[in-house]
């Protein structure tokens, strides 16, 4: 019997080691016992429907942000978070992404150690997100 080698796609590669760095890194490990729940993409689009939506908060570069991004998103690059949470309301839930979802674990464990505990994490972040053909903005 021949066998057809398992591939997977470049996104899929990256994603996973890119989690795994996370994890294995030092942050990584303060931040795995205490992450914040996790949202698919889909359950994220019925929340921004509801009559009491969360905050979206994208931690992509600029130019990530540019190429789209979530309607109605507060957009603060990861290495800006600490500086500017401020910007990031504490009396409502808190959605975090960034392209795919290390990034995000970082802004989500500086946010949680500044207080914040309303905070969930769109999984595949805005990769996920465009690829399940949801709408987002230029």
């Amino acid at each position: 019997m021949t066998r057809t080698p398992h591939r997977t796609s470049p996104a899929r590669t990256f994603a996973l080691l890119a989690t795994a760095l996370l994890v294995l890194s030092p942050l990584g490990a303060a931040c795995a016992a205490d992450e914040a729940p996790i949202l698919v993409p889909s359950e994220l689009a019925q929340r921004l429907a509801s009559d009491a939506p969360p905050v979206v908060l994208d931690v992509r570069t600029d130019a990530e942000w540019n190429e789209g991004h979530i309607a109605g998103a507060i957009h603060v690059p990861v290495d800006e978070i600490e500086a500017r949470m401020a910007e990031v309301p504490r009396d409502r839930d808190v959605v975090v992404h960034c392209a795919v979802g290390p990034r995000a674990r970082r802004a989500e464990a500086a946010l949680a150690g500044a207080g914040y505990d309303r905070l969930l994490h769109l999984e595949g972040g805005f990769r996920a997100w465009s690829a399940a053909g949801l709408p987002f903005e230029k």
